[in-house]
């Protein structure tokens, strides 16, 4: 069982890793490499629900 030293931090990285994730599903790295088509890409995917 973690001590209370050690429980900030992994709360601190948990919260760090849910943060890069949803920053990812959010913008995915293919943005910046076809910017115009970004807003075509984010509608098709929202679509596909």
């Amino acid at each position: 069982m973690p001590d209370a030293i050690t429980t900030p931090l992994l709360s601190a990285t948990a919260t760090f890793w849910e943060n890069k994730l949803a920053a990812f599903l959010h913008d995915s790295p293919t943005k910046a490499l076809d910017i115009r088509l970004h807003e075509q890409r984010a509608d098709a995917a929202n679509n596909r629900g």
